[in-house]
């Protein structure tokens, strides 16, 4: 497998299941508000996985509508502590004060007349940012994670060397960029070029809007831009590969391999397995996803959250999420997308212990019925790393990269019976 898995951290929930499934995946992206707003958590969990991990700053809502951070709830709070932890960390104290009158402008980060450089409140953002990524993992930074780390010791022994001595790489702070063109393309490379003199090799998130993949040079423009990036983090903003047409999807897999050929690590986010195979053929570093979809996300419509899913079955020869009625009805019958990991074996034998099936479809209802939440996000995990193989084999022709041993008659089949199966000739056309 030569693509690095990374899940995302949606809530410290995930972390049991990142730690029994290990195997699964490569490494972890973890959110700056979620690990400000459960700072001991995150950090116990990231020691426990002993695995690579790095942080995503989140900064790009501060400078959106905040009506969604505004509002009550956990992402209104998460927010704000946030701010206050940048605060804490640059020693400013500003960027809470600054937000509380409204949204961030480039403005506020690239001083007019001032050849592009960045502004006080540019530099403490980067100072903070930066200083919550060092100490993500620090188990002595309060009163509170010294009692979990003599806690972990007693349970499990010193961590030991295999431990994570920090992120595996610093992110600079970011926001939006629908376009080039747009005043925000200068503020971000102001913000990183900031947080490359404090961090060498610092990686530039790019959040773009998809008119970026249709604009020609793109990538080698972004590139200039960013001559200090020791990386770059893709976040193609509500790019969905399951309804996107064949010129986009064929559009992002040439902009990250443009991106690619400029010598530094790649890593796309919220993409499923379209992203998988345009980052082999791309020769990118990594696929970032959530745990139980392969998502794609909206900062515009949503700021945050994730994790929660809903009662759906993952089939990975259709690289997609079905109901259980049509999942339990396709497995049945197209005995080629049946998934034989382990959770799906053990869901098996207690559901068939239990009860005599009276038909196949049965035998599968039960099944899906046997699994819990958990179980149904463990079963995207194992078949996410045997998608990330095949995307690695490849084959002789676009079809069989994309469907494997299924037959088109499979794929019709299963599309009788309502399995999603849209995107399947869209990204053999695009491959």
């Amino acid at each position: 497998m030569s693509i690095r898995t990374y899940y995302r951290l949606a809530t410290v929930g995930e972390g049991r299941l990142l730690d029994q499934n290990r195997e699964s995946y490569d490494g972890v992206m973890v959110g700056a508000n979620l690990a400000s707003y459960y700072e001991s958590s995150v950090a116990s969990i990231l020691v426990r996985l002993k695995k690579p991990f790095f942080v995503d700053p989140c900064t790009a809502p501060f400078g959106l509508d905040l009506g969604l951070i505004k509002r009550d709830g956990d992402m209104r709070t998460s927010y704000r502590r946030l701010a206050e932890r940048i605060d804490r960390g640059s020693g400013a104290g500003t960027l809470a004060r600054r937000i509380d009158r409204g949204k961030l402008r480039p403005a506020d980060l690239v001083a007019r007349n001032g050849r592009g450089r960045a502004t006080a409140l540019a530099k403490s953002l980067v100072g903070g940012t930066i200083d919550l990524q060092r100490k993500c993992l620090d188990l002595d930074a309060s009163k509170k994670n010294q009692s979990i780390k003599r806690y972990m010791e007693i349970l499990e022994g010193a961590p030991g060397d295999d431990v994570p001595e920090g992120a595996e790489f610093v992110v600079a702070p970011y926001f939006y960029m629908p376009e080039l063109e747009s005043e925000w393309f200068g503020a971000n490379a102001a913000l990183h070029s900031a947080a490359a003199r404090a961090e060498e090799g610092a990686y530039a998130m790019l959040c773009i809007g998809r008119a970026v993949l249709r604009e020609a040079g793109a990538a080698a423009k972004i590139a200039r831009a960013y001559p200090d990036a020791g990386g770059f983090l893709v976040w193609v903003n509500g790019f969905n590969e399951f309804k996107a047409g064949v010129g986009d999807l064929r559009d992002y897999g040439a902009f990250l391999g443009d991106l690619a050929g400029a010598g530094r690590p790649v890593i796309a986010l919220y993409g499923g397995y379209y992203t998988a195979v345009a980052s082999e053929r791309a020769g990118i570093a990594g696929l970032v996803r959530g745990i139980g979809s392969g998502e794609y996300r909206d900062i515009e419509r949503q700021a945050g959250g994730g994790g929660g899913i809903p009662r759906r079955y993952y089939v990975r020869h259709l690289h997609s999420h079905v109901m259980e009625e049509t999942a339990a009805a396709a497995l049945a019958e197209i005995p080629g997308i049946r998934c034989r990991c382990r959770t799906c074996k053990d869901a098996m034998r207690r559901a068939v212990d239990v009860h005599r099936p009276a038909s196949d479809r049965d035998k599968y209802m039960m099944l899906l019925k046997a699994m819990g939440s958990d179980q149904i996000k463990e079963h995207f995990m194992h078949a996410h790393r045997m998608e990330a193989r095949q995307a690695a084999r490849g084959g002789p022709t676009a079809s069989a990269t994309v469907l494997g041993r299924l037959s088109q008659a499979d794929v019709k089949r299963a599309s009788g019976l309502g399995a999603h199966t849209a995107h399947l000739p869209r990204w053999i056309s695009a491959l």
